[in-house]
């Protein structure tokens, strides 16, 4: 049932939000063919522009015949500021308008991928500016020149185009959330689970953030997934069918750092149970963490003296005085 209000739903919304999208490019390319063809005559740009129309319709073909749309979007999204650094270059001693074009792309990352991946494309945003900002310092460029006039019509296209894209994002980012916020509800809702809380006393995300953290804690330890080495928030929010941002949000809300803080800590209370429920003279260190899901011993000394203040060792050693005195 969550699965399919998660595909349906969340899914269906950021495929209409790229068909959307898609075609709101090739509206903005069309008319940049007509404003440098008819109003600001130059070839080079139209050439450029018909192109760009060419390119975006035929990735809208693809993306309405593929079914995952998510490697799609990564590719877009690599090429798309490409595209736009271009213009930025060879607009660059009129205006510096042409930076809006590169505004989007965090916003979209945030909507369809993690807070890593925005970090990743705004550093990679940052990167392509200084790269225009570095070849116009030492190239220069035989292209025509513009008018005052030319640019600020040219500049109007630029802020009206980006202005309604920001528009359409944020759009869809809340009709996300909305369905989002009720896959979490119908998440709770069709497990009955308890809360520690008093709902009365906290708002109703917040209510919403402890059952979903009750629930991913349940998940977690009743099946063991923090076993895996390689178990991530990506895997994690696959298993619960809930966005990852959210998942986030419910464990800072419990109080860990991060969800490798939060996993972490469940690895180090299921190594401190298994170490008093066997014969550590028989089992091996190596055994108790890789079981675990540590990958190695350095990760897993690290954050056991992190998370308990002191060493697997100086652990063990307290754990083999308390059995002598007994």
């Amino acid at each position: 049932m969550i699965d399919i209000i998660y595909k349906k739903g969340i899914e269906i919304e950021k495929r209409n939000l790229v068909v959307n999208y898609m075609r709101s490019m090739m509206a903005a390319l069309i008319f940049y063919i007509i404003l440098f063809k008819i109003f600001i005559p130059d070839r080079f740009i139209v050439k450029y522009a018909l192109v760009g129309f060419i390119l975006t319709s035929s990735i809208l073909l693809i993306i309405k015949k593929n079914n995952n749309i998510s490697v799609l979007v990564r590719l877009y999204m690599f090429i798309a500021p490409l595209y736009s650094l271009f213009l930025l270059i060879i607009f660059w001693k009129y205006t510096i308008v042409n930076i809006t074009w590169f505004l989007p792309i965090p916003l979209a990352a945030h909507i369809f991928f993690t807070k890593k991946d925005v970090y990743l494309y705004s550093i990679y945003i940052i990167i392509l500016i200084s790269i225009a900002i570095g070849i116009n310092g030492v190239v220069q460029f035989n292209m025509r020149n513009y008018s005052r006039n030319e640019i600020v019509i040219s500049d109007l296209l630029v802020y009206t185009v980006n202005l309604w894209v920001i528009i359409l994002l944020l759009y869809y980012r809340e009709k996300i959330k909305k369905i989002e916020m009720f896959n979490i509800l119908e998440l709770l809702n069709s497990n009955q689970i308890p809360t520690a809380k008093n709902y009365k006393e906290i708002s109703l995300d917040d209510q919403l953030l402890e059952g979903l953290f009750i629930k991913i804690d349940e998940e977690i330890k009743v099946k063991e997934l923090f076993k895996d080495s390689d178990f991530s928030l990506s895997k994690l929010s696959a298993v619960v069918g809930v966005n990852p941002t959210y998942i986030s949000k419910a464990i800072h809300y419990n109080n860990y750092n991060n969800f490798n803080h939060y996993i972490n800590t469940i690895r180090i209370e299921y190594i401190k149970n298994k170490m008093s429920n066997v014969d550590l003279k028989k089992v091996t260190l190596l055994y108790i963490y890789s079981d675990a899901g540590f990958s190695n011993q350095s990760t897993f000394n690290r954050c056991f003296k992190q998370i308990q203040g002191i060493t697997p060792r100086e652990y063990i050693n307290s754990i083999n005085k308390i059995s002598e005195s007994n």
